[in-house]
């Protein structure tokens, strides 16, 4: 196996890498979100009780999970990047004459431009917000179930 090969194998592991940490995120968020809503739902509809109080608490403790969870989950996928765009570069710094990351970075630029206001906006903060909510959500549940 000679170097290219060598680089770009290692290239299309680190995107496995971070396809895996979304998928995680994916699914740790959408199991708190609808174990949380399910909970939330059943405390309302029942009446007080000690149980009622420690379902709420287990909404707060998902909402703390999640929070913990996506952050983590957030800097392990820009580690993977960071190691992808290296390895990108030197890859295409081997390849003669036809450098490619100068036609992606003017690609990127005109997205840039276009959609400004979107690309400002991360997308980890509407994960964390959910998670946030849900926190927030087992809160007042456990003030009302108290």
């Amino acid at each position: 196996m000679d170097r290219e090969e060598f680089l770009i194998k290692l290239y299309e592991e680190q995107i496995r890498e971070m396809r895996q940490m979304d998928a995680q995120r994916t699914t740790i968020s959408n199991s708190i979100f609808l174990l949380s809503v399910a909970i939330t739902g059943y405390v309302i509809k029942s009446q007080t009780g000690n149980e009622l109080f420690f379902l709420s608490l287990t909404v707060v403790m998902m909402g703390l999970y999640g929070l913990f969870s996506v952050t983590k989950l957030y800097e392990r996928y820009h580690y993977y990047k960071e190691r992808a765009k290296r390895i990108s570069k030197e890859i295409d710094a081997s390849i003669d004459g036809n450098n490619v990351l100068p036609l992606l970075d003017e690609a990127d630029n005109v997205h840039q431009t276009k959609h400004h206001s979107l690309v400002r906006f991360k997308l980890y903060k509407l994960w964390w917000y959910l998670h946030v909510f849900i926190l927030i959500m087992g809160l007042f549940l456990c003030v009302k179930t108290y």
